[in-house]
């Protein structure tokens, strides 16, 4: 493990877990970065391949680098939480263990967050590749919310498709009050609710994070697995969309700054987990009785070449 006495201004968290297909080229990518004043914390989730052996090669090479191993799989929100209380620096991005960024994505999001102290989270357009690295698709632009009032701000996050921008750079002071990542089926979807009720999010209309699509299968296995390392059966599900719908209905009331605003944006925000709730179980229900079904609804979303298969 490399240590310095240089507090770096950005922190890249990076989480792994088995990556040894795609980590070398991920942290090649990350130390590309023009923006060279960083520290990259990687949390290995006691990864049983070669993830280990790649990290530690690029550590002793580079003092910018420090890898840590858990010693059991505490799942990604527990490896989350854990590199996320490692790192020191004024600035944290976090990292997973098998996308890509252009070199100018942390020099952009850095230059945003230090002219302008209104903005919690700065993030880029993204882009989805396949495991082969090739485009599938560009994803659907999350909103830049400077200039919108609390309400404003907090729909425009929470009615926002996908969760691309938990990769982000974020003002470490704004992410300490959001801490810890919450222990449930999306907990990004919380995470950047809840910042929104501490600042503004800024956008750069460029094309800098390639967030890759490799994984296919049933979701409620999958998903799981990697949040908390427990397979849950599908009668489980209820119960755990229960639980996020709880958690994040109790973050509305808790931020909300008056009465008024704490009936509107659990009003907005009731209205948002009844669509996910049915996706999220419509998916669930899909893959358990329809599973050639799924299979071909997953292979029309995303091309073949996209699961590594």
């Amino acid at each position: 493990m490399n240590q310095t006495t240089h507090r770096p201004l950005v922190s890249i968290g990076l989480i792994a877990y088995n990556e040894e297909r795609f980590i070398r080229q991920t942290i090649e990518s990350l130390l590309a970065q023009e923006f060279r004043d960083f520290e990259l914390v990687i949390s290995d989730n006691a990864s049983t391949d070669r993830t280990g052996e790649i990290c530690l090669d690029f550590a002793s090479k580079d003092p910018r680098v420090i890898y840590d191993r858990s010693p059991e799989n505490v799942g990604t929100i527990g490896n989350f939480n854990r590199v996320a209380e490692r790192c020191s620096g004024e600035y944290f991005m976090l990292a997973c263990g098998h996308d890509l960024w252009s070199p100018l994505f942390l020099s952009r999001c850095v230059d945003i967050l230090k002219s302008d102290p209104g903005v919690v989270l700065c993030f880029s357009d993204c882009v989805y590749i396949d495991s082969h690295g090739k485009v599938i698709r560009s994803a659907c632009p999350q909103v830049d919310t400077r200039g919108m009032d609390l309400r404003a701000r907090f729909n425009a996050v929470l009615w926002t498709p996908h969760c691309a921008a938990v990769c982000g750079v974020c003002r470490s002071s704004a992410l300490r009050q959001v801490l810890p990542m919450r222990s449930v089926i999306g907990p990004d979807n919380i995470m950047l609710a809840e910042l929104a009720f501490l600042g503004t999010f800024a956008r750069v209309p460029e094309e800098l994070f390639f967030l890759r699509i490799f994984r296919t299968g049933g979701y409620e296995v999958s998903t799981s697995e990697r949040l908390f390392n427990k397979t849950y059966s599908l009668w489980r599900s209820p119960a755990m969309f229960g639980r996020f719908t709880y958690e994040f209905l109790a973050m509305v009331r808790r931020r909300s700054p008056s009465l008024p605003e704490k009936v509107r944006l659990s009003a907005a925000t009731s209205l948002r987990l009844a669509k996910m709730a049915c996706g999220f179980f419509g998916t669930l229900i899909m893959s358990q009785f329809c599973p050639k079904t799924y299979e071909r609804l997953l292979k029309w979303l995303v091309p073949p070449s996209a699961d590594g298969r």
